[in-house]
Order: structure tokens, then sequence, then C-alpha cells
């Protein structure tokens, strides 16, 4: 027994005597290590299942129809001591497909094809009696009346269609080292853009009486662009000059559809009448842009980013009306627009550091855009309903030139206690043509603190304040240069506008802005962290009497996390949003009504604050979530996520004391959703994988524009009568992931 023992003992020590550090190869690295160290590329194949079809959930995933789909990822990559390629996907069996190819030479040149498909999909639960793509036609058993009431062969009629819009783009690309301080790079893309939108459309004589449809509007855009660019790098100097093209194609130029209501003319009533509305015009863009970046010294950097931009588009107008019964005295003024948009957009950033502690920032901001076309009148044919307006009545195309400059400067100051504070002022000029006001200005200050007192907390406060000042309100700018002087030297000067005279656009009116927001981060322990942050802003629009006077957005979101061990991960989240307005407008009707200017009773109604109506909007959006990782073993990993958000939309409605001002109340609308997503993976091996997800979402609103609206609720108005979303739907999938070097 002795001998045998020493002999054991012999061996051992002759064991460790021939590789003494063998208990030191053992591979101790967690496994999410070993995957990205040790495997450049994977695959994943699978199959998942969606128990109902849908539009919520599936909004934007590709995953809105009953039914399985397939699953797949792949990342594979490879190189050697000249070259280096790389073959991708994610969503391969989705119509959310993204994929793409790079090959290239180290320090040479890179290949690149990329491709992204998109899907969205919406609200599918309404009904149309159009068939077509570019010529909407009726059942050829139709019955057409005066108003929707009337249709009495509509039920019959009503067919779904799929409202979803595809965008699929694809792209090459060329990036080229010629030199140690020079390269090149080129890009050029195609998109195509196919689907089923909607639109509104309408026949009448009269614009106050009008009879409208909405319609499907088929859906056919291609897009192709190109780019190239040389760039420069120095050791003081980079620069990049580039040259963009893009055009844009639409194969639809003209929507046509057949009037469903009677009452009009024989030609323009149901069967005969048709109607027509334009289509987004072809156009072409060309840019040059030049970006440079110089480096004074250590202490002085300027950046400088330009571009010049010409859009043009000389697509044919359509012509007055597609009804050739009606009678046109007079042709369009032009065969095309022959329109051109050029836009200047300048971009400077000076960058000084005086004291070790404190650094200083310029920049500035300027962008030119102006209108080149003639001003051309036209006699429009009122709703495809009627003969060629009078020449009173003609309307001319107006040109939106525009430009804005701003100017910056912000100071940053390390203080003590770990902080830093940083102070800004802006200033803002933006000039119009043919807007109701020419110049707006705005001046703007913030103040940013960022302090760290202790090595758990840290914490940044931000304070914020605008005021945009405007110059005259030009109400009735919009009036003169789109109407014929004909009709506006016939017209009473207290009726010569478009909009109310006390009536602000919000974005040219004057407005005090006051913004915090507030973050803070906390990490009360090693196995606890905590993260708040704040968002308030008011915007007063103190100088309107109609319109948007006041709104008012509040945030607060807070996230807890735990780590009660190695393998386990707790994260709990909550989020709070407000948002609230206040606006103000009047009841008023045409002719003698329109009189704004009046101040002795008997007071016409545009003159009356008796016929104001006041609205407040009240929504809120609440979020609670949950969710866990967990390594249950080093074989096992699982994770949950549940998420809960509320949404209300509160109305409150009142109006003055004079009659006929409608003081019905708006009822809220609401929305409640639940989303609980599972997942689990078991790895078999280093390189392979088992992943099993499943998924439970839940989506139901209750919305009175939607509640109870039938395509023929509306008198003179055929909607497509969608229904609110009810969604209860469950989602499984299982796939394979395999790993390899």
């Amino acid at each position: 027994m002795r001998w045998s023992l020493l002999a054991l003992a012999g061996c051992a020590a002759t064991a460790l005597a021939q590789d003494p550090f063998a208990p030191l190869l053992e591979d101790t690295r967690p496994l999410a290590t070993r995957w990205q160290v040790d495997y450049s590329s994977n695959l994943k194949l699978g199959v998942g299942y969606v128990s109902e079809d849908n539009f919520k959930f599936g909004q934007y995933n590709g995953l809105h129809k009953e039914g399985a789909v397939l699953l797949g990822d792949l990342l594979w990559r490879g190189n050697n001591d000249a070259s280096y390629w790389q073959l991708s996907g994610t969503d391969l069996g989705l119509q959310t497909r993204e994929a793409g190819a790079r090959w290239g030479k180290t320090g040479k040149f890179e290949l690149s094809f990329e491709m992204d498909n998109q899907l969205q999909v919406r609200n599918d639960s309404g009904r149309t009696p159009f068939t077509g793509t570019d010529v909407l036609r009726l059942p050829e058993d139709w019955i057409g009346a005066s108003g929707t009431g009337g249709f009495t062969n509509l039920n019959n009629s009503l067919q779904g269609f799929d409202r979803e819009l595809s965008r699929d783009h694809y792209a090459v690309g060329l990036q080229a080292q010629l030199s140690a301080a020079w390269s090149l790079s080129a890009n050029l893309g195609y998109e195509d853009k196919q689907g089923t939108a909607e639109t509104g459309a309408a026949f009448y004589s009269d614009a106050a009486d009008g009879h409208a449809a909405i319609l499907p509007q088929e859906i056919n855009y291609q897009t192709s662009d190109f780019d190239l660019a040389l760039s420069y790098s120095g050791d003081r100097l980079q620069l990049t000059g580039s040259w963009q093209y893009s055009d844009f194609d639409n194969d639809a130029e003209l929507l046509r559809w057949q009037n469903p209501y009677s009452g009009f003319q024989t030609t323009v009533s149901y069967p005969a009448g048709e109607g027509g509305l334009g289509q987004a015009p072809d156009n072409t863009l060309n840019r040059v842009r030049l970006l440079g970046v110089y480096t004074f010294n250590p202490r002085w950097r300027l950046q400088v980013d330009g571009s010049f931009a010409r859009t043009e588009q000389d697509q044919d107008f359509a012509d007055y009306t597609v009804n050739p019964t009606l009678q046109i005295d007079e042709p369009l003024a032009v065969a095309s627009l022959d329109g051109q948009v050029d836009t200047g957009v300048l971009d400077a950033r000076l960058y000084f550091r005086p004291l070790p502690k404190l650094n200083l920032e310029a920049r500035f901001h300027g962008e030119e855009r102006s209108y080149q076309g003639d001003r051309n009148g036209y006699r429009y044919v009122p709703g495809d309903a009627a003969s060629q307006s009078a020449t009173a009545l003609t309307v001319y195309n107006t040109l939106h030139d525009h430009s804005r400059n701003r100017f910056s400067l912000e100071g940053s100051y390390r203080l003590p206690w770990r902080s830093k504070l940083w102070l800004e002022y802006g200033y803002e000029e933006v000039e119009r043509k043919n807007a109701a006001v020419e110049t707006t200005q705005e001046n703007t200050l913030d103040l940013r603190y960022r302090i760290r007192p202790l090595d758990s907390v840290s914490t940044t406060l931000k304070l914020g304040y605008a005021d945009r000042a405007a110059d005259t309100y030009r109400w009735d700018q919009s009036y003169y240069a789109r109407l014929d002087a004909e009709l506006i030297n016939a017209t009473p000067a207290s009726q010569r506008y478009s909009n109310h005279p006390l009536l602000s656009q919000y974005h040219l009116a004057n407005r005090e802005r006051s913004e915090l927001q507030w973050d803070v981060n906390w990490q009360p322990a090693h196995a606890w962290d905590v993260s708040a942050n704040l968002l308030w802003r008011e915007d007063d629009y103190d100088k309107t009497d109609l319109g948007l006077r006041n709104e008012e957005l509040a945030r607060l979101g807070v996230n807890l996390g735990w780590l009660p061990s190695a393998g386990l991960r707790l994260g709990l989240y909550a989020s709070f949003d407000r948002y609230q307005s206040q606006q103000r407008g009047r009841s008023f009707r045409g002719g003698q009504e329109k009189n704004a200017f009046a101040i002795y009773p008997p007071l016409p109604q545009a003159s009356d604050p008796a016929r104001d109506w006041d609205t407040g909007t009240d929504d809120e959006a609440t979020t609670l979530g949950l969710n866990a990782q967990w390594q249950a073993g080093e074989a096992l990993s699982l994770s949950a996520d549940y998420s809960y958000v509320a949404t209300n939309a509160a109305y409150d409605f009142a109006a003055g004391t004079a009659s006929g001002v409608d003081t019905t109340p708006l009822p809220d609308a609401e929305s409640e959703q639940h989303h609980l997503l599972l997942e689990a993976a078991w790895h078999l091996r280093d390189n392979l994988s088992l992943q099993l997800a499943y998924q439970y979402w839940n989506y139901s609103q209750d919305d009175w524009a939607l509640a109870g609206v039938t395509t023929s609720s509306i008198d003179k108005v055929l909607t497509l009568g969608e229904q609110e979303a009810d969604e209860s739907l469950h989602y499984i999938g299982t796939s394979v992931i395999y790993r390899w070097q």
C-alpha cells in the first residue's frame, strides 16, 4: 500500500512537472465574452407565428398578417492580410428586411451594397365603393343622390383595401483612398415607394357647399440619387467637397374619380361627372457642398459648412378640368410652372480656449431660399362642377422667398466640485416674402450647470428663455398677393382679408418661451442605479387675440435598475407626458357679416366678440414598464419586458353668448396598450443556441371621431368609415443561432 501511494504521488508529480499551467487553460470567460471574441460570424434561422391580423402591432415591423413568417439574420465576415469582406442581413424573412455587402482592401478602397425595405400599415378597417388606380370608378348599379344618406346601394358596394406603403431602397457605394491625404467616395441610390394612401376631393360650384369624398390614392414614386465627394485630410486642414443629384418621378400625373353625387347639371352629376386631382410633380435637385475644418493651434479651431441647392420642376400643368362639357373661355396662362428654388445654407463655428478652464464657441447659421418664376393669373374651374370663373375671380401664384440668420455665443467654464457651467446667447432674424409678417426677431438665453458632488451622484440643470418679436402683422398680405385687382376693388375695404385680422399664425406671432430641464443620476449602492429627468416648457403668445394663445409641455421620467446578483438584473421605468394648449377663434359668415372693423352695435358677426369660442386641449400619456435579464445558468439566459401605455385627450370647449354658436362639448379620446415580451436562449454549445420568443399585445382606443362613424354619417362627405383599433394577439417565434469564426 505504501508503494502504491508513492507511485501515485510520483505520477502526479511527474504530470505537474510536465504541464504546471494546466489548470490555467480552463476557459472561465463568460459565454457572451466568448461569443464576441471567438466568433466573428453568425446565422439565425427560425419561424414565427402571428395569431391575428392587425395594424398597430405590425405598423412598422412587418408582423401585421395572421400566419407564419420566416426569421433570418446573418453576419458573415472574413479577412486576410490584404482584404476584408462582410455580408449582413436582418429580418430577412419579413417585408422590413435590411441587407448589405462590403468588400475592400485595407487602406485602399471599399465597395458596398445596401438594401433597406420598409413597410407601413395603417388602419385597414375603412371601405370604399371606388375601384381602380389612376381612374376611380363606381359600380355600374350605383345610385347617385345629393347627400350620402341617399346612396341606397352604398353598403352593397363597399369593399376593403390595404392601406399599406412600402419603401424599398437600394444603394451601391465606393470609398477609395487616393493617397495619404486624399480620398474619394461615390454613392448611387434608387428608391421605390408603392402602396395605397388616401386623399380628399370634392365637387362644388360654391366652396361653401362642397360634395366631398375620401378617395384611395395609389402611390407609385421613384427616386434616384447620386453623390460624389472628394476629401482632403492634412495636419491642420480637413476639407470635403461634394455634389448630389436627385431625381423624383411620379408615375401618376392626375387622379380622376367619378362623381357619386347627383344634383349638379347632367354632365357633372353621376354617372357622367368626373373630377381630377393633380398629383405630386416630377422634380430634380442639384446640390454642391463644401465642409472644412481648420485648426490654427491647440486653442483655435474653425469649422465651415456651406451648400447651394437648386430644385427644378417643369412638369406640364393639367387642364383646368377633366370635364370637357364645362365652358373654358381662357386657356392656361402657361403650359408649366417652369419653377426653380435656390437654397443656400452656411454654418460656421469658431472654437477658442483662452484659459485652461474656459471654452468659447461662436456659431452662425444662415439660409437663403429664393423662388424663380413668373407670377401668372389662373381662371380656375370651381370644383370640376361649373364653367370657368369670371375674370375678376382670377387667382395668382405667389413666391415665398425666405431667409434666416442666427448668431450665438456659448461659453463654458470648469468649476470646483467636478462641475461645469455653460452660458449661451443667441439672436435670430427671419425675413419672409408674401407672408403676414415680413420679419421676426428672436433672442434666446440658455444656462446649463452640471455637477458631480459625490462619486454616486451627478446632475444637470438647464434653464432657457426665448423672446420672439414680430413686426407689423399684415393680415391682408395673402389677400392682395393672391387675388385680382378687379375683385379687390369691388370688395368693401372692411372685408379684404383671407384670415380674420385678429387671427395670428402661431409661427409668425410674438412669443415668449420659458424652459426647464433637470437630469439626475444616482448610484446609492453598487447594485443600484437611479435616474430621473424632468422637462417643462411654456410658450406664451402674449399678443395674440385669435389663434393659439398658450401651450405647455411637461414630461417626467424615472428609471430604476437593480443588480441583486451577478446573473440577474431588474429594471423599472415610468414616464408621464402632458401637453396643454389654449386657442381662440371667432365664428362668422361672409358678405356683410364679414366686416371685422365695426365698433358700434349692431355688430356684424366678424366684429362681435360674443361669437368667440375657446378650446383647451389636455393630452396626457402615462408609461410604466418592468424588465428583467437573468443568466439562469451557463447554458440558459432569460429576459422579460412588460410595458403599459395609456393616453387621454380632453377637450374643454366654451363659446360666447351670441346665438347660433354651438357649445356642444367634445368627449375625451383614450387609448390603452399592453405589451409583454418574453425571451429565452438555450446555449447548446459555445457556437450553437436555440432561441424562443413570445409576445402578447393588447391595444384598444375610444375615439369619438371614429366611434360609430360610418361611410355615410356626414351628409356631404363620403368617408372610409374606419373604426377604432381593438387588437389582442399573440406572437411566438423560435430560431437557431449558429456562430463561426
